[in-house]
């Protein structure tokens, strides 16, 4: 087994944790009855994230030499992965009678996971693969300023700009994703 083999199967273990909240949740988030536009908006954004965060594991396997930081560094995004994953449909997910109470209670938690987020992200694009693009620094700043910005608004018009625009930011950047670090074309 090789060291790029044993971290995908421990990212492995906290992507299906992670998978399995989402999977849990999804009938719940979008029953009709208690249903929130927002929330589902972030639900998916989640679901779309995982899925480009595990295909760009792909790009991991250029990594030579392994250190401790480096380790850390990528198991430590699919753990704040998890605790967003858990955020967005905790394991009582049949029991909340409001998902729009649900978002505003967990708004704060979750920008601040995508803040960590987008740090390890920098750290891995720029330490980990030794990559130093100028693009990878604006997915950056655009990512946390979006999320700061999430954090310290409550107004709900605001919020609303933001799921919207981070949506279908993560939207876009995971299609490119899923087009230049595919695993097919190397």
């Amino acid at each position: 087994m090789t060291i790029f083999e044993f971290l995908v199967a421990f990212a492995a273990i906290l992507a299906g944790l992670g998978a399995t909240r989402l999977l849990h949740a999804f009938p719940y988030v979008f029953n009709r009855d208690k249903s929130f536009w927002l929330h589902q908006l972030i639900f998916l954004y989640t679901i779309i994230n995982a899925i480009g965060a595990w295909w760009a594991t792909w790009s991991m396997s250029k990594v030579e030499r392994w250190d401790l930081l480096k380790f850390a560094s990528y198991i430590l995004y699919f753990g704040v992965f998890f605790l967003l994953c858990d955020l967005i449909a905790p394991n009582n997910s049949e029991k909340i009678d409001s998902w729009k109470d649900h978002f505003f209670k967990i708004r704060k938690s979750f920008y601040i996971c995508n803040i960590f987020l987008a740090q390890i992200f920098y750290l891995n694009q720029t330490y980990v693969l030794e990559i130093d693009n100028y693009q990878f620094f604006v997915i950056y700043l655009v990512w946390t300023g979006t999320s700061i910005l999430g954090t310290i608004s409550d107004n709900y018009k605001t919020q609303s700009i933001l799921v919207v625009f981070t949506f279908l930011y993560v939207l876009i950047l995971n299609i490119s994703t899923f087009v230049m670090e595919s695993p097919m074309s190397h």
